[in-house]
């Protein structure tokens, strides 16, 4: 089998469906829940074969219950005016990738978390804005999924699966069976990462 060190996706239930109305995910993309803390490569093919046919059935249910929303002309003249700017967003890709590479990669630790955790930070304050440009948004997505990797990685305190922790090498501590769950929870200061199952756990990362 490959060797994987990175575990997760969206979260779906089992028929894809995400946490956003009428937007289904499915394949490697999804967070299905069958894989557990580690996934063998060929395992995706069924993956996706399976989960590919239960989300599509769900979707074509979901559309014959709902109505396509509109935008008006005045609508979209007006969120297209809220559009930023992202200045060298390749020289910001690399930074990002070097950092998740040598901080957040195969081996682990909280010293590196922390600063990966700090640094992404810093990144997400650059990409608050919605872009239009593809490679603006790419990036402003990757800092985000980034974020999530990088909290997610500190707050589990064990190495299980593929997710191995310099500092805390051993397996069974408490609430390693518990799956790390975050979502973007609205705050009055923006939107502040928060982890849900068994555990609910406020995070300090923020996104835009």
């Amino acid at each position: 089998p490959s060797a994987h060190y990175m575990m997760g996706g969206v979260w779906t239930d089992l028929n894809g469906a995400t946490t956003v109305p009428g937007l289904f995910a499915a394949g490697e993309v999804a967070c299905s829940g069958v894989h557990g803390a580690n996934r063998l490569a060929s395992n995706s093919l069924l993956e996706g074969l399976v989960f590919g046919a239960r989300a599509a059935s769900a979707a074509v249910a979901f559309a014959a219950r709902h109505e396509a929303p509109t935008l008006s002309s005045q609508e979209a003249t007006l969120r297209a005016g809220q559009f930023g700017t992202l200045e060298d967003a390749e020289k910001l890709r690399s930074s990002l990738r070097r950092t998740m590479w040598g901080q957040v990669g195969v081996i682990r630790s909280g010293e590196s978390l922390i600063r990966a955790c700090a640094q992404l930070s810093r990144w997400a304050q650059l990409v608050t804005q919605p872009f239009a440009s593809r490679a603006a948004l790419e990036v402003k997505n990757m800092v985000q999924v980034a974020q999530c990797v990088a909290e997610a990685a500190l707050w589990r305190e064990n190495s299980v699966g593929a997710h191995y922790r310099s500092d805390f090498p051993e397996a069974k501590r408490a609430g390693w069976q518990q799956h790390s769950r975050l979502s973007s929870g609205e705050v009055v200061s923006g939107k502040t990462f928060q982890k849900s199952r068994g555990l609910l756990l406020s995070l300090r990362g923020r996104i835009g």
